[in-house]
């Protein structure tokens, strides 16, 4: 803090916030060193009772249910009286973030997968015309054969692996929306 803030602090307000940001109480503490530079002290008991106020706002399961839900973790500030109910609601919100995060890396996973197909479907049409092109010796169009063949094999592995990786990628979809469906009527 600067002079000016150290000299027109409102030592509740400052509290109420750092408690509704879910800053540590023990902030005050550098306050205190920040301040002494201008022979201001902070009111300690005005502090904490603005922090109190302040932590009644974060400590609440809606907002702990949020923290969850944006995969931040419990930084431990809530008061005794409070914890239990904020950890509830970061426990569905982590849980519901966990979901979420699955859903989208198979959404990725399966995107990647529709890629690669194009790509060996690419491939395989430029063979196919390689195939039939002027130029080519016997030997070569067999080869040119044999690749397709190799390319053919990849493609119906890797569409075996997408129907597969499209059916997780539904299922995680499906779990994560019935759980938010379910923690919206809890938390909204």
């Amino acid at each position: 803090m600067n002079k000016d803030e150290c000299l027109s602090a409102d030592w509740y307000l400052i509290g109420y916030e750092d408690g509704a940001a879910s800053r540590n109480p023990q902030q005050i503490g550098d306050y205190r060193k920040d301040c002494a530079e201008y022979s201001v002290t902070p009111d300690l008991t005005r502090y904490q009772q603005g922090h109190n106020e302040g932590s009644q706002k974060y400590c609440t399961a809606r907002n702990g249910f949020e923290v969850g839900r944006q995969g931040q973790n419990y930084q431990g500030n809530c008061p005794a009286n409070l914890e239990q109910t904020f950890l509830r609601g970061h426990r569905d919100g982590k849980d519901l973030h966990t979901l979420q995060i699955a859903a989208k890396q198979a959404a990725n996973e399966f995107e990647q997968q529709q890629r690669q197909l194009a790509q060996l479907t690419d491939l395989l049409e430029s063979k196919k015309e390689q195939l039939i092109a002027d130029g080519y010796t016997r030997d070569e169009r067999a080869a040119i054969r044999q690749e397709i063949e190799d390319i053919g094999l990849q493609f119906a592995d890797l569409a075996e692996q997408t129907e597969a990786l499209q059916a997780r990628m539904e299922e995680t979809e499906l779990n994560y929306q019935r759980r938010l469906e379910l923690l919206k009527a809890r938390y909204w």
